[in-house]
Parts: C-alpha cells; structure tokens; sequence
C-alpha cells in the first residue's frame, strides 16, 4: 500500500516517469514471454527510408484571428503552448493564410495589396505576420510557410504573372517590416488545384528575381486526385525540378464519419514514395490511429496536420485562439471565430 502511494505521487507528478513506469513494465512483460530469444532494436539515424519531419499548424480562414486581441500575460502563454521547443505544442512548422480579402472560412482576412498599385508599396495588413514573429521569436528554428485561399479582383486568372507579383509581395512585407524570411509557399490555391507551367515558367523565376530564391515550393495542397501530381511531373521535369514538396488535405476522410474508415485510392503512391519528395498531410483530422500511420498533426487555430510519410495522416484542432461554440456532438466539426464588431451584433 506504501509503495503503491509513492508511486501515484511520482506518476502524477512527472509524464517522464509515467512512461519510464510503463516502458519498464512493458519490458518485463516481453522479456518473460519470450526470455530465451532477445530481441535487439537498433536506432540509426543514418539508416535509409523516409523521414517523419515534425508537427506544424495552419492559421487561416480567420479563425484565430482573436489571439491577438488577448490581453497579456495570457496571450503570451498562449503563444508559449504553442511555440516554445519541448513545451507545450512545440510546433516546428507554421503555416498562415495570404489574405485577399474573401470570407475564407469563418470570415475574411485582409490583403496586403487590394489594388495593383500598391503592389509598389505593399502593406503589413492583418495579424498573421505578427503571428509567424511571435513564434519565430520562441523557435528561430521554425519553418514559415504561406498560401492563399482566393486573389483579390485585380489579379484576375489565379495562375498568371499577376498572382505571382502579388504572392512575391507578401514575402517582401514579411521582409520588410517583421524582418521574415518565409521557408515555403504553397504553390496553388487552397483546394482549388494547381498550375505546373505557372509553376515553372512564372511563380519560381518571379521569386527568384525579387530575392527569394531560398523559398521552397510546395504543391498542390489539393483535398482530391490524390497523388496523381505525379504522373504530371513525370512528364514535366521542369516543374518537378522545381516544387520541393507534396501536400493533399483529409487523406484520412473529408467529413467526421469518414474518419478511421479505409478510403481507397488516398494512400501514398509507390511513385509517390519513390519520388524522394516529402509527403504532407497538409490538413487533416485528429483521430485516425491505423497501424499505416503515425498520429500528429499541424494546425492552430484552426487545423493541425503533419509532414509525415511514407502515408501522411494527423488531425484537425480547436485552441484556446478562438472563441467556438458547438451543439451537442459537434465537438469533431471545424471551429469558426465569433466576433462582435462595434456594432455589438455577432458575426457568424
């Protein structure tokens, strides 16, 4: 009973030796089942395969956009939960939404150029800038990453040299007034497909010449036709040259019934896996545990998926970052921020 009682006291105080307890019983379990037949397990980081490349968040659709009217000090811990190394969440990949000023989700996020003409002078508008330098400030390790929803009007065709000046402008306000250097891009628009040619021919030589050559690609952040990008860059090396990454949304099901359930035709390729590529799940729900996948995820705010791979799976998150209310069993459904704008009336 005494030894029982220390115990309780040490499990509760530590997560490290719960699983120092368990990973201890565990061993003594194995070892006399089968005590005659040890089993060596060696760790190289050296050995080939794929990499699992950490856990990340998306902030987008407006839905955290009350984080930053927190009063301090509890913004500030909440940016630590979700930032800091080994504390919390510990993130080591953000991703945010490139405004355009369409309701995107739960509402709409502005841009940084409305016109053509300010894309002389683009501006610092919204929060999700702000967002990326308090995590960078609590991980300066922490990949950046960006992709748009929708194109203000004057863009006109999304993939055309017009969207590429346009998204080469928001790294150049990252730049210029928060001091960011942008890791990636999501080279698409948001579940709506992509272009390989814009790609190749018009969105990586537009970087380049505005000093952004160090910036990954990534494509095609699409939630159908999975994988099969890779039949289009088998025959197009140009663009395949050129996107570093590759990321479809809900591989593990788009809708809450569909989660855990066996979809064909979204696992991983072989080609996909053969490609050398890393694999995303750029946006997923939390709760498929199969034995094929690692469970992980990447998205505050709003979502969390992983980079994993060989088969990418993670899951989608409600945070403290915004203000959701749901109905009795809604509690799997994506949250959407409630707002009460000078008027007092709510915006839902």
């Amino acid at each position: 009973m005494f030894a029982t009682s220390i115990l309780l006291k040490l499990l509760r105080r530590t997560g490290l030796m719960v699983c120092g307890v368990l990973m201890a019983g565990i061993t003594h379990e194995l070892r006399a089942a089968d005590a005659d037949a040890p089993k060596l397990i060696q760790l190289d980081a050296t050995s080939p395969g794929r990499t699992f490349e950490g856990i990340g968040a998306v902030s987008a659709g407006a839905s955290s956009r009350l984080l930053i009217d927190y009063p301090e000090p509890q913004r500030g811990q909440i940016l630590d939960f979700l930032f800091k190394p080994r504390f919390g969440a510990g993130f080591q990949h953000l991703k945010v939404e490139i405004g355009s000023g369409e309701n995107s989700t739960c509402g709409s996020e502005p841009s940084h150029a409305v016109t053509r003409e300010e894309l002389a002078d683009p501006k610092p508008r919204g929060y999700e800038l702000w967002l990326m330098a308090e995590a960078r400030k609590r991980n300066p390790r922490i990949l950046l990453d960006c992709l748009p929803w929708a194109y203000p009007r004057w863009v006109g065709d999304r993939f055309s040299q017009s969207s590429a000046d346009w998204l080469a402008a928001f790294l150049e306000v990252a730049r210029k007034n928060y001091g960011l250097e942008m890791d990636w891009v999501s080279a698409a628009q948001n579940e709506m497909g992509t272009d390989l040619n814009w790609i190749q021919k018009q969105l990586r030589p537009t970087l380049d010449a505005h000093g952004f050559s160090m910036v990954k690609l990534q494509a095609p952040d699409d939630d159908s036709e999975y994988w099969q990008i890779f039949d289009a860059l088998e025959k197009n090396p140009g663009a395949d040259k050129v996107i570093g990454a590759v990321g479809y949304h809900y591989l593990d099901g788009r809708e809450p019934w569909d989660i855990d359930q066996k979809n064909a035709g979204r696992d991983t390729t072989e080609k996909a896996r053969q490609s050398g590529k890393p694999l995303w799940a750029s946006e997923e729900w939390p709760t498929r545990l199969g034995a094929d996948t690692i469970p992980s995820g990447r998205r505050s705010g709003h979502w969390l998926t992983p980079r994993n791979s060989p088969n990418p799976a993670g899951f989608t998150w409600t945070t403290p970052v915004d203000s959701s209310t749901y109905k009795p069993g809604e509690a799997a459904m994506r949250p959407c921020a409630i707002q009460k704008p000078a008027t007092g009336r709510s915006l839902w």
